[in-house]
């Protein structure tokens, strides 16, 4: 079995199984810390070196080399982590309609429109972009804890693989090592 270590909430993990429901069914196990999930996974890692353990995490910032070289990973675990870039929410602003279909009435689309590679927008950007879109929701602003979990079951991941080649990269790294884990 595929497990997959994420930073965030707990419920994140019913989101995280709906989107990425055509790899299979990867293990979620959540970490309330980026520190703390890369110290879990790199445990799980070492304890059982043969086993399909993933790290998805925020890269927090654009999609570069030196970003993903600062995170405080043990030598040689870097292939085995899936970077969201910059930050998860940007997928959501690949899949604008269904957003809105999820806030419904009072949903400002124009505020989260714009540049169609949602991976170049800066993180608080993403946020700031989301929170002006859905302030006049009967939902209210954009809540993480609140909203994400249904967000992400409703976007398409084809529209977001399309517009975020790093979402792309971990449905491709997840299906080879359910691949590997099938044999």
């Amino acid at each position: 079995m595929v497990t997959v270590y994420y930073e965030g909430n707990e419920r994140l993990k019913e989101g995280f199984r709906e989107f990425f429901r055509e790899v299979g069914r990867p293990r979620f196990i959540t970490a309330y810390s980026r520190s703390e999930a890369i110290r879990d996974f790199s445990k799980a890692l070492g304890q059982n070196p043969k086993a399909r353990i993933l790290l998805l995490i925020d890269s927090e910032g654009p999609d570069t080399r030196t970003a993903f070289q600062e995170t405080q990973l043990p030598q040689g675990l870097s292939g085995s982590v899936l970077w969201m870039v910059q930050v998860m929410e940007a997928w959501f602003l690949a899949d604008v309609s269904a957003v809105k279909d999820y806030y419904g009435r009072g949903f400002h689309d124009k505020a989260v429109r714009g540049n169609p590679n949602v991976e170049e927008i800066p993180k608080n950007d993403v946020l700031a972009r989301l929170k002006r879109a859905t302030k006049g929701t009967g939902k209210g602003e954009y809540n993480k804890v609140e909203h994400a979990v249904a967000i992400l079951r409703k976007i398409d991941p084809e529209k977001v693989r399309n517009a975020a080649r790093n979402c792309d990269r971990i449905f491709k790294r997840m299906r080879r090592a359910a691949v590997l884990d099938s044999k």
